[in-house]
Parts: structure tokens; sequence; C-alpha cells
């Protein structure tokens, strides 16, 4: 798969709202290259699922994807390497990895954004790995040169729970992570051995690291901690949470490990780059040439910390290396307005590759966004869009004006609705439906009007008595269901003081 698209698809019951493969007897081989799953639903694996299979996925990308099990990629039985791109705004409802579930599978992660994924649900069903969720001992679980940052758990494991796996994590900058239960950052459960180097651990709430007792460990060594408001680490074995630049130097089995503010600056690519000499004056990051090997040697002599973008050299750096800014490249984008009536911001620009831009449609008053084109979720009808620039893109955007909705008994002329329901039911916030005069039954449905949208619903005349008097919502439902009634007007959780009804008679409910 090449420079293909997946948006808004699912799979109601199943497997992998954007793409699902599966070979029960021969392992399958896929490439996905420079790919986009956004706003994909399913069961398991909201934007991919797979089992049985090697799998290679080169600057990706998936953005708010949901599934009860792996938000963005559920993956079973196989080996994967995931190289580049992004994991962001993914959710998983009831189950574990709400950006990526490893399960028994051997999995290289590297040079990947994991950000703003979320995984809810209930021990022991769910609610653990917001952004990844390793399992397996059998199988090698490498996390390299990842930026993990914002994501989140009803339980343990805001960032990455590892259940009976032991994942290797090795340059990683762990950024305002949540846990509901334990591990902000990192979780160590059940019979699992987390090695963890070179990493930054800020702002990450219920510990850092935290090992579950009486078999979860975690070794981390030459590695920088700041401001995580629970403890840097809880250790199984002695119980105690080690906390501070007075108490990093005594975590069991640690070594070389630092405690201080890791002073990050925006640079072309993000916000986490390193303050340091010679680009910036004294006092610079602790994390610059404090790590376990040299650059070269670990494979990050090609990547930054700098702003100024020049590769990290000598002893490496601490934590997440950018792309050189100068090497990844440039994308066009140009926005527009179909047939006027409000404006589009931006309406051009060249951003870099794998930027997600923000676009802001401002309708002229009285108008309102029809359709989107050309962005990452084109069904939207809010006036915030987003555009991953993964290419070239051509945006643009339609306003309308809000609609009347017609219902009458019977039906009436081409166009009209014969049921209030129906009517309702096809409008958007700030629309109107008008009802003649007539007697108005429930048909198929329980309630006669379900009212949940910003909308007003009117007889023709309110104002008039006569009007009110023949425009008549009933709850009797007749033959066959001689002795039945139903709810008249029900209102739903999103109506609001813009919500209005006027003009019935309401009666037989």
């Amino acid at each position: 798969l090449n420079k293909c698209s997946f948006n808004r698809n699912i799979a109601e019951n199943g497997y992998g709202g954007g793409t699902d493969v599966y070979r029960s007897v021969t392992p399958l081989t896929i490439d996905v290259n420079s790919c986009s799953y956004i706003g994909n639903e399913s069961v398991y694996g909201g934007g991919f699922s797979t089992e049985n299979f090697d799998c290679n996925f080169v600057n990706c990308y998936f953005i708010g994807n949901e599934a009860e099990r792996g938000g963005a990629l559920d993956l079973a039985n196989g080996s994967v390497n995931i190289i580049g791109g992004f994991v962001k705004s993914n959710k998983a409802t009831d189950g574990y990895g709400g950006g990526v579930n490893c399960y028994a599978t051997e999995a290289d992660i590297s040079h990947c954004t994991i950000m703003d994924n979320f995984a809810g649900g209930v021990y022991p069903s769910g609610g653990g790995g917001g952004g990844i969720y390793f399992y397996g001992l059998t199988s090698l679980h490498r996390l390299f040169n990842c930026f993990v940052v914002g994501n989140s758990a009803t339980f343990d494991g805001g960032a990455i729970n590892s259940y009976n796996a032991e994942p290797e994590i090795g340059n990683c900058t762990f950024d305002d992570n949540f846990a509901g239960g334990y591990g902000g950052a990192v979780f160590s459960g059940w019979g699992s051995d987390v090695q963890i180097t070179d990493s930054i651990f800020r702002n990450n709430s219920s510990h850092a690291i935290h090992e579950q007792y009486p078999s979860g460990e975690a070794a981390v060594t030459y590695s920088l901690f700041y401001n995580n408001p629970d403890g840097d680490y809880y250790d199984s074995g002695t119980g105690m949470t080690y906390s501070g630049s007075g108490q990093i130097g005594l975590i069991p089995g640690g070594s070389n490990n630092l405690y201080s503010d890791p002073r990050f600056l925006m640079g072309d690519l993000g916000e986490h780059y390193l303050r340091q000499l010679p680009v910036q004056s004294l006092p610079q990051s602790a994390a610059v040439n404090n790590g376990s090997d040299t650059a070269a040697n670990i494979g990050l002599d090609g990547f930054t910390t700098r702003t100024d973008n020049v590769g990290d050299s000598d002893q490496v750096d601490i934590g997440y290396h950018y792309y050189d800014s100068a090497a990844v490249g440039f994308f066009q984008l140009t926005a527009s307005v179909i047939g006027g009536h409000g404006t589009v911001e931006p309406t051009s620009g060249t951003y870099y590759a794998g930027a997600i831009v923000t676009l802001t449609a401002t309708p002229d008053i009285s108008w309102r966004v029809k359709a989107w084109n050309g962005t990452d979720d084109d069904s939207s009808v809010e006036t915030i869009n987003s555009v991953v620039m993964n290419s070239d893109r051509v945006v643009t955007v339609e306003f309308e004006q809000p609609r009347t909705l017609i219902v009458s008994v019977g039906g009436g002329q081409q166009g009209y609705y014969n049921n209030i329901q129906d009517a309702i039911q096809n409008t958007r916030d700030g629309d109107t439906v008008v009802v003649y005069p007539g007697i108005y039954y429930g048909g198929n449905y329980s309630v006669m009007a379900y009212i949940d949208k910003s909308i007003t619903v009117r007889s023709v005349h309110p104002d008039d008595p006569s009007c009110v008097a023949s425009t008549i919502i009933d709850g009797y439902q007749g033959p066959p269901f001689s002795d039945w009634t139903i709810r008249g007007v029900y209102f739903g959780p999103n109506a609001d003081a813009e919500t209005v009804l006027n003009g019935f008679t309401i009666r037989n409910c």
C-alpha cells in the first residue's frame, strides 16, 4: 500500500476499520508506505488489524481512529516495524492499546510520535496502555527514539503498559502522560522486565515509572527525570517511591540517572529541542552529552536535538532526536472557499512533511459550513478541521444557510416529510422544522419527537390558537396497537437554549 488514505470507514462487528489482513496458514508480508488512517472505527484495530503477519509501516499517520481494543492498530501473532509517522488521538474504548496493541507480536517502533491517545475501560478487561500495550515474553519489543506525549489511560500505563513482556526503551521522551491507576509513562506489569535507557520523563502522573508487585521489573539508566508530580519511580521490591534530585540516584538497579529541567525549546519540527551551546547561552540542558554511548554507535548522529539542526555527535544526548528539518521535505497547502459567504485560514503555505495543519472556516453571519473537501475529515461540518501534510494538499470549504424542512400528513408535496421524527433526524443545528396542521402519530418510533439538537420545531402559525389546536402530536398508536401509547416529546442531552418546540397540541402521551 503506497500513499493511500483510509478515512471514516467502519467495521461494526469485526476487525480493521480501515484495513484487515489475515491468513491462517502462511504469514502475510505487508508493506505500508506514506498512508494515512483517519477516523476509522471497528471492534479491534480502528485503523488497521492483522494476525499472522510480517508488516512494515513507513511514515504512516494514524489519527482519530477508535476501537474497543487497539485504537489505531491491533497486531496479533506477527512481526511489525513502524518507522516514522504519527499515532495520534486514537482511542481504545474498552480494552488495551489506545494507540497500538501488540499481542504476542514482535515490534520495533522507531522515530515515531505517539501522541494524545487514550485507553478506556475497567480493569482487568481494559483501560491500560494509552499509547502502546505490549504483551508476550516470546516477542521482542523495542521503542527507540520516539516522542511519547499526552497519552492517558483510565487504569495503568498512560503511555506504555507492559504485561508479561520485556520491552527495550531507548532515547524516548515521555511528557505529560497520565494514568488513572499507576505508571503515567511506563507501567511494568506482571511478569515484565522493562529496560529503559537514555530517556526523558517530565510531567508524568501516578509515578513516571511503576513496577507492579510482585513480579514487574523496570531497570532505568542514563535517563533524566523532572517534575513528575506523584514520583519518578516506584519499586515493587521495596514498596518505595523515588523522587527528586536527592533520591533519583538511589533507584534499585539504576545508574547514571539525573534529575533536572530538560530545558525544552521550540524548533522547526516541534517544541522539545534541547537548550545547548553553542546555539543558546548557558545554562544548557543536562540531557546534552549525558547518554550511555556515542550518538554514532547508537545510530542517532543523523538526527538532532539542536534548534540549528546540526546532528548529534560525541556522547549521545538523552531523549528524543528530531529528523534534520532540511532533509524532511516540504509540501504545499492551498485552501479556498467555493461560492463565497465566508473565509478559510490559512489559504496557503509550505509545511514540513508530516505537519498537521489546523484549518479554520469563518462563515458569514447566518451561514454555516456545508462541506469540506481534501481534509482529514471531509465528513465534518465543524468550523475547525485539519490536514496531514504527507503530500501537496488542496482543500476547499463550502458554506450554506440553515434549512427549513416541511412536515405534512401524508407527505404532501415532493420533498415534504410525513413524520416529524424523520424530519428531525435530517436536520442540523440551526435548522427549522415546520409542521402543517394534522394529527401525527409515532409510526415505528417509541417517542413522537426526540430532539437532541439546536433546532426549532414549530407549527405553521404558533401564535394562532386555531393552528395550535389543529397541529396535534398524538401518542395513541391505533390498530394493531390499540392499547399502546408512547411518549410525546423527549429532549436529549445536546438540546440547549437554542432548541425550541412551539405551537403544538400534545395528547394521549
